[in-house]
């Protein structure tokens, strides 16, 4: 197809990125030498991406062409998108001027694959000690090909402290911390599932830190509050599956929580859901096919699969 026009300014609000969209702008690039991508205001809400975020997405997708420059309101000082201030602002004198179409809502599968994790539904796994949850986050990753974001603490004590924790200390804790988030981050960008499951979650490694060290440590807390289900954080933890410590007991060399210690454990960390508002669907059957059951029962209800 042959170039027939010199610049093109195209509009669009934050909405799920999809293939459509990204289609609609190879065709563009067909047409003009030049294409500047303006991303305007859009909803205001906590399940809406920012003015940013849609220009991360689109940068990200778009990053091989040269032509094609991606901008925001935000970014050229402006707070309403008339043509005239957006070309004064962008450097330019004249373009054809374009909207991005309405398309209608698509499926996880037609989203484009730099929004993904965006969209994808985190859900978390807890529980005590030997309350099976290693085993079902991979049970359910089987069911659904998920990505799953693995528990750093037990990760931690096998390259750090020898393989046991009896030498884990308070000043451990930030660390774990650290590299779950990073690990949780990594699952979501790289789903291609709209579910991400992940292994213990902040609030549990706070109930260890109690447990162990006596006292809460702060910088857990405020990992708590960035997780939290409310938060505006995109890697935000939506749902929490939570397994009650009613299956056999099975000692690995590394728990040291069994007997009564696993009653008072639960105690500890349903008090910090209750404690930071966050609901939990709890599991309770004693079986673990029945678990792995209820929690498949629970994803799809989240999901309405």
């Amino acid at each position: 197809m042959s170039i027939l026009h010199r610049t093109a300014l195209l509009t669009i609000k934050p909405v799920p990125l999809t293939h459509r969209h990204l289609r609609y702008i190879n065709e563009l690039v067909a047409q003009y030498q030049t294409l500047h991508i303006v991303v305007i205001a859009g909803d205001d809400d906590v399940s809406s991406p920012t003015q940013q975020t849609m220009a991360r997405w689109l940068q990200v997708s778009c990053q091989t062409f040269g032509f094609v420059s991606i901008w925001t309101l935000h970014q050229l000082g402006l707070t309403t998108s008339t043509t005239p201030e957006m070309l004064h602002a962008i450097g330019i004198d004249e373009a054809s001027v374009l909207t991005m179409p309405d398309y209608p809502p698509a499926g996880f599968d037609e989203l484009a694959l730099a929004c993904r994790y965006f969209y994808a539904t985190k859900i978390a796994i807890v529980g005590g000690e030997s309350s099976g949850k290693t085993t079902l986050l991979h049970k359910l990753a089987n069911h659904y090909g998920s990505a799953i974001a693995l528990e750093m603490g037990r990760l931690y004590t096998h390259s750090h402290l020898g393989g046991t924790e009896a030498g884990l200390q308070y000043s451990d804790y930030p660390t774990i911390a650290i590299n779950h988030a990073q690990a949780i981050e990594n699952a979501c960008h790289h789903t291609c599932c709209p579910v991400v499951l992940i292994d213990t979650d902040f609030v549990t490694t706070q109930a260890f830190c109690q447990t162990y060290e006596q006292k809460t440590h702060p910088l857990l807390d405020t990992f708590i509050r960035q997780y939290h289900p409310n938060s505006n954080d995109p890697h935000r933890i939506n749902h929490t599956i939570y397994l009650e410590n009613n299956v056999a007991w099975v000692a690995d060399g590394m728990r040291r929580l069994g007997g009564n210690h696993r009653s008072a454990f639960a105690q500890t960390l349903l008090h910090l859901y209750d404690q930071h508002q966050i609901p939990v669907h709890r599991i309770d059957s004693p079986d673990y096919h029945d678990r792995y059951l209820q929690a498949v029962a629970i994803i799809d209800k989240i999901r309405s699969f």
